[in-house]
C-alpha cells in the first residue's frame, strides 16, 4: 500500500506537535489581547513561552508585587544555558503593553547566570508603558555575570518605550539601569536604579551598538572599574542618541560615552527638556501627546520629569548597597 508523503508529513505534525493551552483571558490580538490581571496570571505568563511569541499581544491590568519571591534567572526569556555562548531559549518576540502599571520588588538573584532582567532577551518585540521598581538584581557571583538590568538584559532590533526602572543592580559586565545592552530602538524612558559591575555599566544603558534612542534620562548611581557613563557605559557602530540626559551631581559620573550631562538643578527644571523636544504637558511646540510631566508634588525635592500615565511620584531612591 503506497502512503502519501504530504499527508503522512501533516499527520505526523498534528500527532507530535503538542497543543498550546493559553490560560490567560483574550485572543492575543491588538485589539484584544491576553490580559494579565493578578499574581497567577503573571506567572502563568512567565511559564508559557508561547505567550512571548511574535505577533501575541499582552497587557498588564494590575500592579503585580513580586515581594518575597527570588528568582534565579529572568522571570520572562530567560537564557537557558548559560554554559553556553550567546542566548539560549525563547527570546521576547510579542508586544506587551504595561499599560502604565508596575512590576514591584523583582529579586533575582542567582549564580554564574547571564541575561538577568525581567526580560532575558527581547528579540524584535516591544515592551511599552511598563514600570519595574524596587528591583534587586543581585548575582551570588557578580563578577561573571554578563547583561543585567531591570527591564530588559539584551535587547536585539526590538523596542522600549515609556518605560522606567528603580532598585539596585549589580552584575560584572553590560548593566544598565534600563537595558544591559541594546541593539534596538528605546525612546521616552528613564532609570532611577543605582548600577555597579565591572565594565560596560550605565545608567540608562551598559552598552549601546547601533540604532536610536530617544528623550530618556538616568538619575541613578553608577560604578564601574571599566568603562562607564552616567547614561551609557560603551558605545559601538555609531548609535545614535537624541536629547538624552543624565545628573551628573546624583550619578556621581561627569562623563558617559553618550547623552548630555546635567547639573541636579537642571536636571529639575522643564525647560532643559522642553528645550530639547520634550513632549511635555501645557506645551504644544512639542506634539500634543503630552508624555511628560514634572514630579514637583508637595514633600518632592528631585523634582525630574515622570510620566503623565504615573499615579504617583516614583521612588527617588538614588542610593544603594
Amino acid at each position: 500500500m503506497r502512503i502519501n508523503l504530504g499527508l503522512w508529513m501533516l499527520l505526523s505534525v498534528l500527532v507530535l506537535t503538542p497543543s498550546v493551552t493559553w490560560a490567560l483571558s483574550g485572543s492575543g490580538t491588538s485589539g484584544d489581547p491576553y490580559t494579565i490581571a493578578s499574581r497567577a496570571d503573571f506567572d502563568e505568563f512567565c511559564a508559557n513561552s508561547a505567550y512571548w511569541l511574535s505577533g501575541v499581544c499582552t497587557r498588564l491590568d494590575v500592579d503585580i508585587n513580586l515581594a518575597g519571591t527570588v528568582y534565579e534567572q529572568s522571570p520572562i526569556a530567560p537564557d537557558t544555558d548559560p554554559e553556553a555562548f550567546g542566548f539560549d531559549g525563547q527570546e521576547f518576540e510579542g508586544w506587551f503593553n504595561g499599560n502604565g502599571h508596575k512590576i514591584i520588588g523583582l529579586t533575582i538573584s542567582s549564580y554564574n547566570k547571564d541575561y538577568v532582567a525581567l526580560f532575558g532577551q527581547i528579540y524584535r518585540g516591544t515592551v511599552e508603558k511598563l514600570a519595574v521598581v524596587d528591583c534587586r538584581i543581585i548575582p551570588t557571583s557578580s563578577s561573571r555575570t554578563e547583561y543585567a538590568a531591570a527591564i530588559c538584559a539584551d535587547l536585539i532590533w526590538g523596542t522600549i518605550s515609556q518605560c522606567y526602572s528603580t532598585g539596585y543592580l549589580s552584575g560584572g559586565y553590560y548593566v544598565g539601569g534600563l537595558c544591559g545592552h541594546s541593539w534596538g530602538y528605546i525612546d521616552n524612558c528613564y532609570s532611577l536604579a543605582v548600577t555597579k559591575g565591572v565594565d560596560y555599566v550605565g545608567g540608562l544603558l551598559g552598552y549601546a551598538a547601533s540604532y536610536t534612542t530617544t528623550n530618556c534620562y538616568s538619575a541613578g548611581e553608577v560604578y564601574g572599574l571599566g568603562d562607564k557613563g552616567g547614561l551609557v557605559g560603551k558605545i559601538i557602530w555609531e548609535p545614535t542618541f537624541v536629547s538624552c540626559f543624565w545628573d551628573m551631581e546624583t550619578s556621581t559620573q561627569a562623563t558617559s560615552f553618550a547623552g548630555t550631562g546635567l547639573t541636579n538643578d537642571q536636571m529639575r527644571t522643564q525647560a532643559s527638556f522642553t528645550g530639547a523636544g520634550w513632549d511635555f504637558v501645557g506645551e504644544t511646540d512639542n506634539g500634543t501627546a503630552d508624555i511628560w510631566k514634572m514630579s514637583h508634588a508637595a514633600g518632592d525635592t528631585n523634582g525630574y520629569p515622570m510620566f503623565t500615565w504615573q499615579t504617583d511620584n516614583p521612588d527617588y531612591s538614588l542610593t544603594g548597597s
